[in-house]
């Protein structure tokens, strides 16, 4: 039986952050399926932590794109100067995949030269050779912040696992020691997800936390994955994996596969563009991201006929007539008017919303509540204040602090 403990994603998210303020620089090692939301998961912990601490969080990433700064180097590094001008104020993101760097990458560039070593009575030089940094490096030393090691367990060379051991064990890159508050963490598959994944010596192991990781809840991925991170996404996607939680994740059966399967990673693609297809369109979309099974039953789904939202404000009653199917859709279409009403507007106008709000709060708080979760992060704190404003709809603002303190301290 196996008996390793496996933390939530979001949960570990949590652990990791009062390991930082306690605060404790052992390195971390998280183990987890593709597409569960590993990587962005550790980049919200670096973006979180700046927060808590009062710095500036800044990603650091020097890469050539446009011709305009292929021909200005200076420009590229110029956020570089920046920070190393002034890197107390910072709090750092650097993401690095070992797969595409050899050995000499995380050493240096190579230099020679010549210090004076004579004195009034003679010249004497002297040559010596060592290894120039890398920005990336000089940044990890300079500042406090979070160095994620992606995809360690997909390193194949033999040679890159001495200087891969050497940034876990010892905190150092070359000759590059790392500031005393920058934290490692890696994130890998194991082989059981992953053709390519390979184990890792018992040594190095034994000199990192090693958590499993978990995938999201759905209601964890539509409010802090979705809500907070995505501007504009298609609210069925959550309707519908809050109605059928199983496709949510789809493990595929074998390690090696040309077909596309279910992940957190890969909803949150599919909810990036589905509406802006029409039905027969968002067949061939959903199976590129989801695979067969869940888009077929996500088309079913999305194809149920349901009134269109103005109806449903008039006569909010017509929701009794619907199956589940349809009255989650219904609330996915609510939610994504009340989002588009506060987006589009700096005084949105509630009174339209007046009759379903009452209705769903006398008739059916449990759709209400899944619509809060839809309509999320800022707008939901919006929501409640405006609700505040007019008197027949303070019992609902009421609910919604009720429901979103409840869903705070459950992590969602």
């Amino acid at each position: 039986m196996d008996m390793i403990p496996r933390v939530p994603l979001n949960q570990a998210k949590e652990i990791v952050k009062t390991l930082y303020l306690l605060p404790n620089r052992q390195s971390i090692l998280w183990i987890g399926a593709s597409g569960i939301g590993k990587s962005e998961g550790i980049r919200q912990i670096a973006m979180e932590l700046a927060e808590e601490i009062d710095k500036e969080f800044i990603e650091v990433k020097f890469r050539f794109k446009g011709g305009k700064q292929l021909l200005n180097f200076t420009a590229v590094y110029e956020k570089a100067i920046q920070i190393l001008q002034d890197p107390d104020r910072y709090f750092t993101f650097i993401d690095i995949r070992l797969t595409d760097y050899d050995p000499v990458d995380l050493t240096g560039v190579p230099r020679d030269f010549e210090i004076d070593i004579g004195d009034d009575s003679k010249d004497l030089k002297a040559r010596f050779f060592d290894y120039q940094p890398f920005i990336w490096q000089l940044i990890a030393s300079a500042c406090a912040g979070v160095l994620l090691i992606d995809e360690i367990t997909n390193v194949q060379r033999l040679d890159m696992r001495p200087p891969m051991y050497k940034l876990l064990r010892d905190r150092m890159t070359g000759w590059v020691e790392f500031h005393p508050d920058l934290l490692v963490i890696s994130a890998g598959n194991s082989p059981d997800d992953a053709a390519i994944a390979s184990m890792l010596d018992a040594p190095v192991i034994n000199r990192v936390k090693v958590f499993r990781i978990l995938p999201p809840t759905v209601d964890e991925w539509a409010e802090l994955y979705m809500n907070k991170y995505v501007e504009d996404w298609d609210t069925r996607v959550y309707a519908f994996l809050k109605r059928f939680g199983q496709f949510f994740f789809q493990k595929p059966p074998d390690v090696e596969t040309l077909d596309p399967f279910a992940t957190p990673r890969q909803w949150t693609e599919l909810s990036k563009v589905s509406h802006y297809f029409d039905d027969d369109t968002l067949e061939y979309i959903a199976y590129s991201n989801v695979g067969s099974e869940a888009s077929s039953h996500f088309i079913t789904f999305v194809r149920t006929k349901v009134p269109e939202i103005e109806e449903i404000l008039k006569r909010p009653d017509l929701i009794l007539s619907y199956d589940i199917d349809g009255k989650y859709l219904i609330v996915s279409q609510l939610a994504s008017a009340l989002r588009k009403e506060f987006t589009n507007n700096r005084k949105p106008n509630l009174n339209k919303f007046v009759r379903v709000l009452t209705w769903l709060h006398q008739y059916d708080r449990e759709l209400l509540q899944l619509m809060t979760v839809m309509v999320g992060g800022d707008t939901m704190r919006r929501l409640h204040a405006q609700c505040l404003t007019i008197s027949v709809l303070r019992p609902i603002a009421q609910f919604f602090a009720e429901t979103t303190k409840m869903m705070w301290e459950a992590g969602v």
